[in-house]
């Protein structure tokens, strides 16, 4: 139905009719330029998020309990909190169940820090005694000073207090207790995808400080520097395949539901968090359906107008012998070349959009070659299925009427 033939004839239609074939391509460019820069700032989006929660220790199992909050000790009825002992038993049962792990010790409490002689008030932020092995349950990196050392400061808490540099001396408040302490090192920031500004958290005191320490605006010191807080245990597993028997094996070895533990994998949180991301995905995929309608009926609405102009046109080619398949293959190919042309001209437009609107972000566009290919190809189809019933009204069309009407 559509051969070389008619492709020909076809383009010399778009050629005699400029202005209107321009506007039809320019709504399927806008169309595939919307949706290829949508879709590409999202996987950008996606991509990040992705690295930064794989920073944050996806071979990592946390066993935390709240009761170290307390001021003296557990009250009565209170279960019983973690404690030295709980390493050694956590060590023992991932020996047993044959899983290569390395567990860390580590105590975490909330407290004020400033900047030495530094106007302003302190900053409040979770402490964390950090021994060595700490810096290995998440991917540390460290862009000024070297680890470790008796205080280490993540990079957001470094902007919100005003160090810029290791060496600067910080009071650090925790309890009654206060000290001055030297900056050993900066840690790079594992969210890629957070503001550029730093933000307060709101929200901080109303947490508990084991949850804080997720946001990575704390404060780490040495170990047996802080006086209390709450005990935690970090396990690594070597492998990740095996951190399912892990947080079985330390569940139920340390009792953690007659003792109110929570014992919880990064790794299957960040599983859980781009599940999520991918469902909200699949609502822009959603939206960028409705798009791609909306351009269809603009598209069709165009050719159907057009086609009504040219009456007489078809008349005389069905009275030369054209068939009705040869018109409608002519009208479709019309309608395929210039949406083809929009989402060719759409694509590059779309990459240079995203490009824009991801200096306003923290995150750069990412697209596949197959991505773009899919857009043009959706650009094609929104065409000829536009042109489809314009063009099917337009085979049918009695001759004669359309002669009368042309005369």
């Amino acid at each position: 139905m559509i051969g070389p033939a008619v492709v020909g004839m076809a383009l010399r239609a778009i050629r005699r009719r400029a202005l209107r074939s321009a506007l039809t391509a320019l709504t399927a460019a806008v169309a595939v330029a919307t949706v290829f820069a949508t879709r590409a700032l999202l996987r950008g989006s996606e991509v990040a998020l992705e690295k930064d929660l794989g920073r944050l220790g996806v071979r990592t199992i946390s066993v935390v309990d709240g009761t170290g909050f307390l001021p003296r000790g557990p009250a009565p009825g209170v279960p019983r909190p973690l404690g030295p002992e709980d390493a050694e038993t956590a060590r023992a049962a991932l020996r047993r169940e044959g899983v290569a792990a390395e567990v860390v010790e580590s105590r975490v409490r909330l407290g004020t820090v400033a900047r030495a002689g530094a106007a302003g008030a302190p900053v409040p932020v979770p402490v964390i005694e950090a021994p060595p092995a700490y810096y290995r349950t998440f991917e540390a990196e460290v862009i000024e000073g070297r680890l470790p050392g008796e205080c280490v400061l993540d990079l957001e808490t470094a902007r919100a207090i005003g160090v810029a540099k290791a060496g600067e001396e910080v009071v650090l408040r925790d309890g009654a207790s206060e000290r001055r302490l030297r900056v050993s090192a900066v840690l790079a920031d594992p969210f890629r995808l957070r503001p550029a500004e730093h933000a307060p958290d709101l929200t901080g005191s109303a947490r508990p400080a084991i949850h804080q320490v997720m946001g990575f605006r704390n404060v780490y010191v040495a170990p047996g520097t802080l006086a209390g807080g709450s005990a935690f245990l970090l396990v690594v597993v070597e492998e990740r395949a095996q951190a399912s028997r892990a947080h079985d094996a330390l569940e139920n070895s340390l009792h953690a539901r007659e003792r109110d533990l929570v014992v919880w994998s990064r790794g299957t949180w960040v599983r859980s968090v781009m599940e999520l991301f991918s469902e909200q995905i699949a609502i822009a995929n959603v939206i960028w359906g409705i798009v791609l309608a909306v351009a269809l009926v603009l598209v069709a609405t165009v050719t159907l107008v057009g086609v009504r102009e040219r009456v007489a046109e078809v008349a005389v080619r069905r009275a030369e012998g054209a068939t009705r398949a040869q018109v409608t293959g002519q009208l479709l190919a019309e309608g395929g070349l210039l949406a083809l042309a929009g989402g060719l001209a759409g694509v590059p437009c779309g990459l240079v959009a995203a490009d824009h609107l991801a200096d306003l972000l923290t995150w750069r566009p990412s697209a596949a070659p197959a991505e773009a290919l899919l857009a043009v190809g959706l650009g094609a189809a929104v065409g000829l299925l536009s042109a489809a019933l314009p063009a099917w009204k337009a085979s049918r069309w009695s001759v004669v009427e359309g002669l009368r009407r042309g005369a």
